[in-house]
């Protein structure tokens, strides 16, 4: 006599092996949008966020699964580089581009042609650009090492300053000269001090390279 297939067998065998089905995909993308994790500004802010988003963030991505915790919700993970401010911005930025397709690596060293800069995105890096906090955004989306939101920067920023002069350049990107101790502005000429804030620039937001020649005169 051949027994009834038991419920087991009928309701949670033909469960198995569906992993790779597209609706049990979403219903992995769907945990992980649920799940969450606290990033600490370097003022002690502490910001939830989904799982999904923090993924994103290749530094942090990389600092959760060396230390095996990248399954880990509510765990705190402090960024000292970066302030509640900038922090903020960044996640909402990240929020909007939650289901964007991840960059794949040969995409890291885009040109700037071949960057789409959505009106979202413009609206978003001028409101930045105005409140003399793109610069910031700029430093903390390399260290977050958020390729896209760099590659989004360095296109606003090139649009921005294409055929500018250096000193057109530092206005338009609120750049301003850092003190140097022992040389006084009386003795330091104007191209000087471009070229001094825009070296200061290069090395925080990492954007001369789509600049095509900005410090010649």
């Amino acid at each position: 006599m051949v027994n009834a297939p038991s419920l087991y067998t009928k309701s949670v065998v033909p469960l198995l092996g569906r992993s790779q089905d597209p609706l049990w995909r979403r219903c992995d993308v769907k945990r992980a949008q649920m799940a969450q994790i606290q990033l600490k500004s370097e003022d002690g802010t502490l910001f939830r966020v989904e799982m999904d988003i923090v993924m994103r963030f290749k530094t942090i991505k990389t600092m959760l699964n060396e230390l095996g915790l990248d399954g880990v919700e509510d765990e705190i993970v402090p960024l000292p580089n970066v302030s509640s401010g900038t922090l903020d911005k960044i996640i909402e930025w990240a929020t909007h581009h939650r289901n964007d397709p991840v960059q794949e690596p040969d995409e890291d060293n885009l040109e700037p042609n071949d960057i789409d800069l959505s009106d979202w995105d413009f609206n978003f890096l001028e409101n930045e650009r105005i409140g003399d906090k793109l610069i910031p955004l700029m430093v903390a989306a390399n260290y977050l090492d958020i390729d896209s939101l760099m590659n989004s920067c360095c296109k606003y920023a090139a649009n921005l300053i294409k055929g500018k002069s250096t000193t057109e350049v530092r206005e338009i990107l609120h750049i301003h000269p850092p003190e140097k101790e022992g040389k006084s502005k009386q003795n330091t000429s104007p191209m000087q001090v471009d070229k001094e804030s825009i070296d200061n620039f290069n090395e925080n937001g990492q954007i001369l390279s789509t600049s095509n020649g900005l410090v010649s005169s």
